[in-house]
């Protein structure tokens, strides 16, 4: 590799300190290499399919921010803290998305010049370089690229040390918030990453994510918490209805896949009330047909009875009288009178969880829950 860029101006823009641990920045640098060896082989060998969703197929490799989305769990909950400065970063910490600039957009004899052009940091400095705006997320020792993406692979190619752009410091969840567990259940298996012991997420992609959130310090391997709600419940609410009383959705990411456990307890507290209802509204449950035939005859046989009684047959009249409002009264008990107590879980057409019971709505006075 080469050493840093030799012009006047190095002292003024100096490289950056990452300041993490070794088994850290291997993880970084191993995931920056990996995303590298990942789009170059999609890109020279045809390996989309391979790639899955960390790369975007025919549209080109996924730009540094998008892609830590799908490994960092909650990396939408990063955020800038600094301001940008001119500094050098190092190659390989930096994730890269080469659109644009490889070996084969340009002749023998442009190279030289073409790494002389990005590597002066007077160029940056006087604003003739082309624009870059790195996001450093610092906790993790990654650059992410947002403008001046496509020259980091270029650069990584010719074996260059450190890149002069303009970089903002970047924050990410602290590891004690952040807990892995490896779900089992039946024939489902899955990797999820846990919040603050609320929100809950798949890792879709463990490779990638498990070697860097263990040498960040998170804790991963454990069995699902007994406190928890079991897995089958949040498997169940991945596949229902988003919402502020329901418990997929976060509010600061509501199209991603989270689901908030402390609404999910809300719920099943709130499901295994009891409450009344007709017979007719219990979920798995069904009338014998008989019991309609029975009463529906004698409705019809004690109003027959007193449409054809002579006026001088009283004690016929309030037998057919009786028999019809009896059958009758039988006939609308289970479909109007509340009448089974039982969980509001097994009513048919039980309500959702009310606004003012929602942990999520409480949490929204202030903006940011993560």
């Amino acid at each position: 590799m080469t050493a840093l860029p030799s012009d006047s101006t190095t002292s003024v823009v100096a490289p950056i300190y990452l300041g993490v641990s070794d088994a850290l920045n291997h993880a970084a640098q191993r995931m920056v290499m990996d995303k590298y060896i990942m789009d170059k082989a999609v890109k020279d060998h045809r390996a989309s399919m391979l790639a899955r969703d960390l790369h975007d197929g025919g549209y080109g490799p996924h730009e540094p921010r998008p892609f830590l989305r799908r490994v960092l769990p909650f990396f939408f909950l990063s955020s800038k803290i600094t301001e940008a400065r001119a500094a050098l970063v190092p190659t390989s910490n930096t994730l890269g998305c080469s659109w644009l600039r490889s070996m084969k957009n340009f002749g023998a004899n442009d190279v030289p010049a073409m790494v002389g052009q990005l590597t002066d940091t007077q160029k940056l400095l006087d604003g003739s370089l082309d624009t870059t705006s790195y996001a450093w997320i610092k906790p993790l020792g990654l650059i992410a690229p947002i403008e001046g993406k496509n020259r980091v692979d270029f650069l990584r190619g010719q074996g260059i040390d450190y890149i002069p752009a303009y970089v903002a410091e970047h924050s990410y969840l602290n590891p004690e918030r952040l807990s892995l567990y490896s779900i089992q259940v039946n024939g489902f298996s899955a990797t999820w990453a846990v919040l603050d012991g609320r929100w809950v997420t798949a890792v879709e992609n463990p490779s990638w994510t498990v070697p860097m959130m263990e040498a960040y310090g998170v804790g991963a391997g454990a069995s699902w918490p007994s406190d928890f709600p079991s897995p089958e419940l949040v498997i169940q609410a991945l596949f229902a209805p988003r919402g502020t009383t329901t418990a997929l959705g976060h509010p600061d990411a509501p199209d991603e896949p989270i689901v908030d456990l402390d609404t999910l307890k809300a719920t099943e507290a709130y499901l295994m009330e009891p409450m009344s209802a007709p017979i007719v509204g219990l979920s798995n449950t069904r009338i014998d047909p008989r019991f309609w035939l029975i009463t529906a005859s004698l409705t019809i046989l004690g109003l027959f009875g007193l449409a054809v009684a002579p006026d001088t047959w009283d004690v016929f009249q309030l037998a057919a009288a009786m028999i019809f409002s009896g059958s009758l009264a039988a006939a609308l008990l289970p479909l109007a009178a509340p009448i089974a107590l039982t969980q509001r879980r097994h009513i048919t057409e039980h309500p959702y969880l009310p606004l003012e019971r929602s942990p999520k709505h409480k949490a929204t006075r202030s903006r940011r829950l993560g």
